[in-house]
């Protein structure tokens, strides 16, 4: 099993994009949730980029749809051309959180909910992402 997370927050949207890569399963549902729940305390837009995604469980759905439950944090997910994208298409969400096939769309759309002005941009804030893998 490969599973690989990252962080960086964007500046024309405020967001923190949390990307993860490989196995999105039971096991690296507290990788992900850790800089989730920064940005919830924070108020801060997230973008979950799962397009390097393999395989998403029932635990990572739950997860997400808990997490799009807060009203008060703006929520996208990026799905690319993963193969998990037919599942997030059907996932039950409260208001319903978009999936996108870019990353810059669902910041857009981040922007969008905040009322910011911006250039449509997606540079990073800074220039170091946070990350952990895990091989099993």
């Amino acid at each position: 099993m490969h599973f690989h997370v990252s962080t960086s927050r964007f500046t024309h949207s405020e967001a923190t994009v949390i990307r993860v890569e490989g196995e999105f399963d039971v096991a690296s549902v507290p990788s992900v949730a850790a800089p989730a729940d920064q940005s919830i305390r924070t108020g801060r837009p997230i973008a979950f980029d799962l397009s390097g995604c393999s395989f998403i469980d029932s635990s990572a759905m739950r997860f997400l749809m808990q997490a799009a439950r807060l009203p008060e944090v703006p929520m996208a997910i990026v799905a690319g051309k993963s193969p998990i994208g037919a599942a997030l298409a059907v996932m039950p969400m409260n208001e319903g959180v978009p999936v996108f096939p870019a990353l810059d769309e669902a910041l857009d759309w981040l922007q969008d909910r905040r009322g910011e002005p911006g250039d449509g941009g997606g540079s990073p804030v800074d220039g170091d992402e946070q990350g952990e893998a895990v091989e099993a």
